[in-house]
């Protein structure tokens, strides 16, 4: 059954790009391809039962076309709802539903002009997100074995699942907004072209004028098609023969396919955009909020988008077509989000209306016009991606994508996760004093950042970039530069503000814990203090040193702390010109540096880190990390002296380098063993 299927796919398409049947001749050439098929066999395995059914590969994809069983992105074949009961999706169901409960408490509180920061708001918020994690948390409670539902398929196949969704969301926006499709071979862009020309063989007359369109050249469409494709696919000269199957008028349309805001400009699309315009104002991108005059407009500009622009095209290799794909219309994805630019929108909304002219609430009704469009064309590929996956018709309404927050300016990053914006609007309400700032995987954001460097790097990002009318590059490259100068003399005056957080975690949990900072660090500390010793899982403030391997340095360092101006220089000159046997023949009778260390105390360090008899990670690394509990609040004497200044400023300046390089600041990135924090711009 199988393949008497794929000989049916595969002459239709054939005959659908060829614009013909096929010939004997080409039937059976395709006949002797399937000749090749390698009817492997293969295991069908039920986790749940603990059954195995061992057959051919056609004998299983036979079974599946019959039985239509939910399948997973991670390939796992699951039940119908209605031929199985599921306790898990009761439980989620639940949780899910009752969140929504308390969303919509909190956001009552927000509408009667309360700040996100207010007591009520806050605790409502804080229930919500931790009935988000519990019911998350299910994903990885699945795959340990302790748990009553274990199934090592399950947790995967949430996992994969959300990534295809959210994959397919990327790549229809992508595809819908800008035809950033990526095509990959010839036979799928004419394909495409092909599907795309048999829909409508012209644009119809009662759409008007659009003077864009109108200037449309055969290059331009040729132009437009090469964009879509992965580089490389097809020559412009292939693209012309085929688009001379058919007539100008024909062809032209391809130019609507994703572009969306060369549609908009026909004569009669415009009068439907301009009555919602007029009619009330959309507060939220949803159809039960939206009176019939303004919905029927707006059910009518998405019908014709539909036939015109918008193409659903699923890839089978969508992961790795959308991580080699380089977006246009995408800004950042996350977890459960796809973040999207309206700017052209509003640009072409500014062609009639003055935008600077405009209340807050105004400019949400306009954007939520094209909010309300895009949410139906994500309903179009989520209803495609479960018809792929054989979800029940009952249940595919769980699957949607909404407009959840509104960000007038957004910084984003080339890491994953990694952005900040300023949120005005959540879910259709305006948000109090301004909006919340939102600052996801920052380092500004981490523990192992100093607290008075996030609050820095926060301020500046807030006030300088995000809020601001303007982004002020001169005041951020000022209070950078002054923050660096602070870092420097609070370091160089003994105080322990801008050394690093971390956690001496337990020596059992490390597979080489003697190459780890905070494992040497502590050793140091240890041996000096044994009345006051960092224990394992204890917060620790960590200093970079410049002593490395050179006792010498440490030697010197020492010296530089003795606060007896005459005996230091006597030291110091007796270090530079004098050759000892020990120690003690360096040192006066009292064999005594400082209140802070003693002969025992400088050699026991001796023998820990600079002994060749000692550990290996230990020797090869030397005192190049000291570390201090967190209760201490001075930095020993003797460490400020050998306290590596660039090492440790670049540690507090480069959680604010996503910052500064979105404000075209370039950070100039020296070798580890030449370390700088210069910056130009």
């Amino acid at each position: 059954m199988f393949l008497e299927k794929y000989k049916e796919k595969t002459t239709n398409d054939l005959e659908f790009i060829l614009g013909r049947k096929l010939t004997q001749k080409e039937i059976s050439h395709i006949e002797s391809k399937m000749k090749n098929f390698k009817d492997k066999r293969v295991a069908l395995v039920n986790t749940r039962q603990g059954k195995r059914k061992i057959g051919k590969l056609s004998e299983i994809l036979d079974w599946y076309t019959k039985e239509e069983p939910i399948v997973s992105g991670f390939g796992t074949f699951f039940h119908k709802q209605q031929d199985y009961h599921s306790i898990v999706c009761d439980l989620v169901l639940f949780l899910m539903n009752h969140r929504d409960v308390i969303k919509k408490q909190m956001f009552k509180e927000i509408e009667s002009g309360k700040a996100k920061s207010h007591p009520a708001v806050k605790a409502l918020d804080q229930e919500q997100k931790i009935i988000k994690l519990l019911a998350n948390s299910f994903y990885g409670a699945y795959s340990e074995k302790g748990f009553i539902f274990y199934d090592p398929d399950a947790g995967p196949s949430v996992t994969y699942t959300g990534r295809w969704v959210i994959g397919s969301m990327m790549y229809g926006f992508e595809t819908f907004l800008t035809g950033n499709a990526y095509f990959e071979s010839k036979n799928e862009l004419l394909l495409f072209i092909r599907k795309s020309l048999s829909n409508h063989s012209y644009v119809e007359k009662g759409l008007g004028s659009n003077p864009y369109f109108e200037k449309v050249t055969k290059n331009d469409v040729i132009n437009h098609v090469q964009k879509m494709c992965k580089p490389d696919v097809i020559t412009n000269e292939e693209i012309e023969t085929y688009l001379d199957m058919f007539s100008e008028e024909q062809y032209k349309t391809l130019y609507l396919k994703g572009n969306p805001y060369i549609f908009f400009h026909f004569e009669e699309i415009k009068k439907h955009i301009f009555k919602v315009l007029e009619g009330k104002p959309i507060q939220e991108a949803d159809a039960k909020h939206i009176e019939k005059e303004s919905l029927d407009e707006l059910e009518t500009i998405n019908y014709y988008l539909n036939e015109y622009v918008a193409f659903n095209h699923t890839p089978f290799n969508l992961t790795e077509r959308i991580t080699k794909m380089k977006r246009r219309a995408v800004i950042v994805v996350d977890t459960d989000s796809t973040f999207l630019t309206l700017d052209p929108w509003l640009n072409l909304i500014s062609e009639y209306v003055d935008l600077k002219e405009c209340e807050d609430q105004d400019k949400l009704f306009i954007m939520n016009i094209m909010v309300f469009l895009l949410r139906r064309f994500s309903d179009s590929v989520m209803h495609m991606l479960t018809t792929n996956s054989n979800i029940p018709e009952d249940y595919k309404k769980y699957l949607l994508f909404k407009s959840e927050f509104v960000y007038p300016r957004i910084l984003v990053t080339n890491g994953k996760k990694h952005y900040a914006g300023l949120i005005t609007y959540q879910e259709g309400k305006q948000l109090a004093n301004g909006g919340d700032i939102d600052i996801k995987g920052l380092a500004i954001k981490k523990v192992g950042t100093a607290k008075e460097t996030r609050e820095k790097f926060t301020s500046i990002l807030e006030h300088n970039i995000l809020r601001s009318e303007k982004v002020d590059v001169i005041k951020v490259i000022k209070e950078t530069l002054d923050f660096k100068d602070l870092i420097k003399s609070s370091l160089e005056n003994g105080e322990p503000r801008f050394l690093i957080p971390s956690k001496m975690g337990s020596m059992s949990k490390y597979k080489n814990p003697y190459t780890l900072a905070q494992v040497r660090g502590c050793i140091g500390w240890n041996i000096l203090n044994p009345q006051l010793p960092i224990q394992e899982e204890e917060s620790i403030l960590l200093i970079k040193l410049d002593i490395g391997t050179d006792e010498m340095k440490l030697l010197k360092s020492i010296i530089l702390s003795i606060p007896d101006e005459k005996r230091k220089t006597l030291l110091l000159e007796k270090l530079e010109s004098t050759n000892y046997d020990s120690i003690e023949d360096f040192l006066d009778e009292d064999n005594k540096f400082t209140e802070e260390i003693n002969i025992e105390d400088y050699e026991k360090i001796v023998e820990k880190f600079f002994d060749v008899n000692g550990n290996e990670d230990i020797i090869k690394n030397g005192l190049n990390w000291y570390a201090l509990p967190r209760s201490v609040k001075e930095i020993p004497k003797w460490i400020i002296p050998s306290i590596d200044m660039a090492g440790m400023i670049q540690s507090n300046i480069s959680p604010g380098y996503p910052i500064l390089e979105s404000c075209n600041i370039q950070i100039l990135r020296l070798p580890e063993d030449e370390v700088s924090t210069l910056i130009k711009f």
